[in-house]
């Protein structure tokens, strides 16, 4: 959510809820440690409030608004 607001100059209540686009729970599992093994590898792309927000298993978090070429 800061990276959303941080992006978008928008403040964090402004911002519609994380769970109303992806299980926050869910993401956290799929990037999870598990066992020494390290962390899932891979990256998640979802919308939320006008933006596409990528979150990537480094911690990496990229925000852009829906419709911004690549």
């Amino acid at each position: 959510m800061e990276a959303i607001s941080e992006a978008t100059d928008t403040g964090l209540t402004e911002i519609g809820p994380l769970y109303s686009a992806i299980d926050p729970e869910a993401l956290d599992e799929l990037f999870r440690r598990d066992g020494g093994r390290g962390a899932s590898t891979g990256r998640v792309t979802f919308a939320l409030d006008g933006h596409e927000v990528t979150v990537q298993s480094g911690g990496v978090v990229e925000v852009r608004a829906n419709g911004d070429a690549e």
